[in-house]
């Protein structure tokens, strides 16, 4: 018996060694494979944040350069310019109509764009235009005064984003002469629309801030975040705001300055096998109890995980191409579409371009909201892709105008041309059922500006303009009207 219980012993002391030594060749295995995926990971994690920071960069300085020359092309004579009422608040009758005149001027212009404000402040106190009550509880009796102060560096514009610890909005100001100012401002939310892309499941953030820091906006559309300090997790990895990847165990990000000094900032916080070291010891000590099958699981675990995540990423990158209102082509991938096509179409292909725009769109979006903008825009957007065909291209610009570049080229000229008047005419008519939210009370109409590839232009840039000279015509039309670019040189 004592024989037997030593042969027992051994063959248990022996069985434990090569347990043991299984379990630390296994776990050195499977620590291996999750090391290398995380670095995998981490990788596609960098090149993710860095396209959509760089996205994002552009999205931010098409808007800011847009709402500057919005702002600029108000005054187009220099008598709106240099006029600055009396200091004393006396008034002539020539100033009262001057004013008025102004006011209107600028109430039309800024029909354009969704601002708070879109006036001119002077120095005796009045203003014309659009002045928000926001903004005279805000700023007071000192308004004038507080602007100009921020023009003591002898710039001659600005875009300011805190005012006494309030971020809700963006001003841009503007010179017009020692006692006037233009006053531009935006509600942040405004950003939105370049920022739709990450939703309320997505794992990236992004965030537009000043250049202290402070939050501007942030894409989780949370108004407490706003004004606050970037997440101390984020700011500690930040060294400077130019052009620059950081990562740590728990997130990896990117950030670069953008119009007019302010920074866009996105990151991936690392979830699952990775989100940090208490998760991979739980990890590794399940990989040590069940030995072989548990590590062949992780395995498949690790695999399923990375490859979620890099197709997540791809489609999240696929998706900056993408109008999320419409599912259409968007503005940073339309003009490339058109491009290449011209590029690399056959000689004596014939196309058309066309922009279609609803009639009064800025003015239905006020005084109906976005959501029955956006239906509008959905509808509208349905409509034109069911008239032409899987080879033409649908997109829709930041201007709200839809954009085709219809194929024609298996017509003979004179027929493309008929083909293309037939076509356009049948999708005006087709508006005429056309509303916003399914009410006839209220009737949208749309504008439709034609030209022809490459009679009326050889280059994306040409078609566009010639395009948008028909559109401009139409939309003073009445109803739906359609007008070829054509037509209108011969009337001209």
């Amino acid at each position: 018996m004592g024989e037997k219980n030593k042969l027992k012993k051994l063959r248990n002391r022996l069985i434990a060694v090569y347990t043991v030594l299984g379990i630390l060749l296994l776990s050195a295995g499977a620590a291996s494979i999750i090391s290398a995926a995380k670095r995998s990971l981490d990788k596609q994690a960098e090149s993710f944040t860095s396209s959509l920071t760089a996205q994002l960069k552009k999205s931010v300085d098409n808007y800011i350069v847009r709402i500057e020359k919005s702002s600029a092309a108000v005054f187009e004579n220099e008598e709106d310019i240099s006029y600055c009422p009396d200091e004393n608040g006396e008034k002539s009758i020539e100033d009262i109509k001057k004013e008025e005149q102004l006011t209107n001027k600028l109430i039309s212009f800024s029909l354009m764009e969704n601002y708070c404000d879109f006036g001119i402040i002077y120095r005796n106190g009045s203003s014309a235009g659009r002045i928000s009550d926001g903004t005279t509880d805000l700023f007071g009796s000192d308004i004038f005064e507080t602007f100009c102060s921020y023009l003591d560096d002898g710039s001659d514009s600005k875009w300011i984003a805190e005012n006494n610890r309030r971020f809700s909005r963006l001003y841009y100001i503007k010179k017009l002469n020692a006692g006037a100012l233009l006053l531009t401002s935006v509600y942040t939310t405004e950003l939105d629309t370049g920022f739709q892309k990450f939703g309320p499941d997505s794992d990236a953030v992004a965030y537009l801030t000043d250049k202290n820091g402070n939050i501007l906006y942030s894409s989780d559309n949370a108004p407490e975040k706003t004004g606050e300090a970037l997440p101390k997790d984020i700011s500690g990895l930040l060294q400077d705001r130019e052009n620059i990847v950081f990562s740590d165990i728990s997130l990896t990000g990117a950030a670069t300055v953008c119009e007019p000094d302010w920074t866009v900032v996105t990151c991936v916080r690392s979830k699952g096998l990775f989100s940090g070291n208490s998760d991979l010891a739980t990890l590794m000590i399940t990989v040590f109890s069940a030995a072989a099958a548990v590590l062949i699981s992780a395995g498949f675990i690790a695999s399923g995980k990375f490859a979620s995540e890099t197709e997540k990423g791809k489609a999240s990158y696929e998706n900056e191409e993408i109008d999320t209102v419409t599912g259409l082509l968007n503005g940073m991938s339309l003009e490339e579409e058109i491009s290449d096509r011209i590029e690399t179409c056959l000689m004596g292909s014939t196309y058309a371009f066309i922009l279609i725009k609803i009639k009064d769109f800025e003015d239905i979006k006020l005084r109906l909201g976005c959501n029955y903008a956006n239906d509008a825009l959905r509808k509208m957007g349905d409509m034109i892709s069911a008239s032409f065909g899987a080879k033409d291209i649908v997109g829709i610009n930041e201007n709200s105008e839809f954009t085709v570049f219809a194929d024609f080229s298996d017509f003979d000229l004179f027929k493309a041309h008929n083909s293309l008047k037939a076509r356009c005419n049948s999708l005006c008519s087709s508006f005429k059922s056309f509303c916003a939210g399914g009410s006839q009370e209220h009737k949208l109409y749309a504008a439709m500006g034609v030209c022809v590839y490459p009679d009326s232009g050889k280059t994306f840039d040409e078609l566009y303009e010639n395009a948008s000279a028909a559109l401009e015509l139409s939309l003073r039309a009445d109803k739906d009207s359609c007008i070829f670019y054509e037509a209108m040189s011969k009337r001209q």
